[in-house]
């Protein structure tokens, strides 16, 4: 049987030390960043990727992205951790790896993106914990989390000049596993790990974004994400998210943004992409005329 995530299982992946830049595409002649005729975002029908999710997902979190810091250190136990972006006047990537059975809220605004991670073990096995461990640090921060007091997603939505003001489109996202299979042989389970927590973090993130078409779902294998080589057999000596760059794009959450998504003409549209697993398409997607801060 599978082991559980505990408060330290994610501290070893969280991806690169720093990002790097995309190879330039898209890019003509005399041309700068700001007058490109067009520019995608990051896709993988891109050549470089040779038409493949399982190759995008997997090197833009080695390469490409900033390895989100919200993956919890051993042995401090700190059960839910915190992370977030400006998305601003420069193009951005940001890779949640590691994820082999702790669930991750996201919360995605035109001008702003809000991570939290919540360990498995001990937090979301444990309903005694959840308010102390993951609601509280959602809604209000603080609780037993690195979320800080006052920045708590209620604070975020109620300010009216802040990232997540009326008109910035607030999504909110929940990444949560699946149950496991007991062996790699066995048929996956289609059936969420933890139901109840999840249905109570959807509850709150509707009523606190104020509709419910903006929060999601979207379970993964916590199998692969671990222990699993690239054909899902089993080998003890070969912990696929242990060493970089990684192996595989399971267990991954991967958000790309550019103020640059379209150029055409006068007009200028900023966007974002959100990316799990080996997803063939993004599991979210936004693009909106650019702020002047972008």
């Amino acid at each position: 049987m599978m082991q559980p995530c505990q408060a330290q299982c994610c501290s070893a992946n969280s991806g690169p030390d720093a990002p790097k830049s995309l190879p330039s595409a898209n890019l003509s002649s005399g041309k700068t960043e700001r007058e490109l005729s067009k520019r995608a975002l990051p896709h993988p029908s891109q050549p470089h990727f040779d038409n493949s999710a399982f190759n995008f997902i997997r090197d833009m979190c080695s390469t490409y992205a900033y390895g989100v810091p919200v993956q919890t250190f051993w042995p401090e136990l700190t059960s839910s951790s915190f992370f977030e972006a400006s998305l601003g006047n420069g193009a951005g990537n940001w890779c949640m790896g590691g994820l082999s059975g702790c669930t991750a809220v996201l919360v995605i605004s035109r001008k702003h993106s809000w991570w939290a991670h919540f360990a498995e073990v001990p937090s979301v096995v444990n309903p005694q914990r959840w308010q102390d461990d993951i609601f509280t640090p959602l809604e209000y921060g603080g609780g037993s989390s690195t979320v800080p007091e006052g920045s708590g997603l209620r604070y975020r939505m109620n300010d009216p000049s802040g990232p997540f003001a009326l008109g910035t489109n607030p999504k909110a996202y929940i990444i949560t596993p699946l149950k496991r299979r007991a062996h790699w042989t066995h048929p996956q389970p289609q059936t969420l790990a933890f139901p109840e927590v999840v249905q109570q973090l959807e509850t709150r993130l509707r009523d606190i974004l104020g509709h419910g078409n903006r929060v999601q779902t979207r379970p993964y294998i916590a199998n692969a994400a671990v222990e699993w080589t690239l054909q899902y057999s089993w080998d003890h000596s070969d912990v696929t998210d242990l060493s970089k760059p990684y192996k595989t794009p399971f267990g991954k959450v991967l958000l790309t943004y550019d103020p640059n998504a379209q150029v055409s003409g006068l007009t200028r549209k900023a966007g974002w992409d959100l990316w799990l697993a080996d997803g063939t398409e993004p599991i979210g997607h936004d693009e909106w005329p650019a702020y002047p801060a972008q």
